[in-house]
């Protein structure tokens, strides 16, 4: 028979009807969007338990569980376990399975997605089994399983937005309504506010002082906090220059001061609810240090006892880093710092180590 009047006659057929099971294998689907789902009885434990059972009642013999944990709708082989079950089935093309579910929002709750999920399982031969639904092929089941996916995709549009409005509620009145921020703990169950975000220890003792060290330029980048967080433990998974990205959202995140703004819903900054590490001041001093036009040039760090003040001083013309460098003269080597800025009308010029380091001495002892 070939592929497109194979998938006719699937599609054309009452599964509720069939009444021979010999030779079939039993492949169990269950999927869960929430944590809560996880612990409560619509986990993925209890829909596989109640899926097995009633395959043992069917006379089926238990294959293999597929277990997803995505939440939404959308695209069908966006979720890890949909796409591996297809493989599987796909893999053994000379065997006939039954894909067993609990209830059918678990199959999609996308009208469009339902449908094309729907195709592929017929396509491949492969007969569906709701524990919550009979499935049935005439034009009048289509229209009620049709209906029954549309009721699904609604419900779930309708949970966002109910979810996207009381965030949005919480927002305005200064709580973070999102995932838990690095450096605090989510309390759940405060007396007062409900859910509320707490420095912790890796907060206080770890991300605060590195906060801080860079207002005030003991950390003169932003890899140099990279650094300090990877060295303390605060990230541990990769090298410094991974978390370059992350580092700069911290830094530019007032909730680190006691603030929370979220601009992609219209929700401008105001004062949270929860206590932050540094202070506004500080939180403002970091801001200055990185809208500063020089502040991403690089700093050069193989500094040494021969050129104490490079990358210290800068040029009076361009006010640009001095650089320092040996010359080779006809009998020894001297040495210059100089300028090393395009365009500097003192480009190149050097100027005596001498010079440069018993001004600079000078000018220490005038201002103690």
């Amino acid at each position: 028979m070939g592929k497109a009047k194979k998938l006719k006659t699937l599609l054309g057929t009452d599964q509720s009807k069939a009444t021979s099971l010999e030779g079939y294998f039993g492949v169990v689907y269950a999927r869960v969007s929430t944590k809560r789902q996880e612990t409560e009885g619509t986990g993925l434990s209890s829909q596989e338990g109640r899926c097995k059972k009633e395959l043992g009642t069917m006379g089926v013999v238990y294959k293999k569980s597929f277990l997803d944990s995505y939440t939404g709708g959308g695209d069908f082989m966006k979720r890890p376990a949909m796409r591996e079950l297809l493989v599987y089935i796909d893999e053994s093309p000379h065997k006939k399975f039954v894909v067993i579910f609990d209830d059918l929002k678990r199959l999609a709750r996308d009208t469009e997605f339902h449908i094309k999920l729907r195709t592929a399982f017929a396509s491949r031969g492969v007969m569906l089994k709701c524990l919550n639904y009979n499935f049935d092929d005439s034009p009048e089941g289509r229209f009620a399983e049709t209906v029954m996916a549309g009721q699904a995709e609604l419900e779930r549009h309708q949970n966002r937005r109910q979810v996207v409005q009381k965030q949005l509620a919480r927002l305005e009145k200064g709580y973070w309504a999102f995932g838990r921020k690095r450096g605090y703990t989510n309390i759940t169950k405060h007396p007062e506010h409900g859910t509320l975000a707490i420095p912790n220890q890796e907060g206080l003792e770890i991300l605060k002082p590195a906060l801080e060290d860079f207002a005030s330029g003991i950390l003169y980048r932003k890899m140099d906090v990279c650094r300090r967080l990877v060295e303390k433990g605060f990230w541990t998974k990769q090298a410094p220059e991974k978390y370059i990205d992350k580092v700069t959202a911290v830094l530019k995140d007032p909730f680190y001061a006691g603030y929370l703004e979220y601009l992609a819903w219209d929700v401008s900054r105001r004062a949270g609810k929860h206590q932050g590490l540094i202070s506004l001041d500080t939180f403002q001093i970091i801001q200055k240090r990185l809208s500063k036009i020089d502040y991403n040039k690089r700093v050069r760090m193989d500094t040494s006892p021969d050129f104490p003040l490079r990358g210290l001083i800068i040029c009076d013309d361009c006010k640009g880093h001095l650089t320092a460098a040996w010359t080779i003269g006809r009998n020894k080597k001297h040495p210059y710092y100089l300028c090393h800025t395009l365009g500097c009308k003192s480009y190149g010029k050097a100027i005596p180590r001498k010079l440069v380091e018993d001004g600079f001495d000078k000018l220490l002892k005038n201002t103690l």
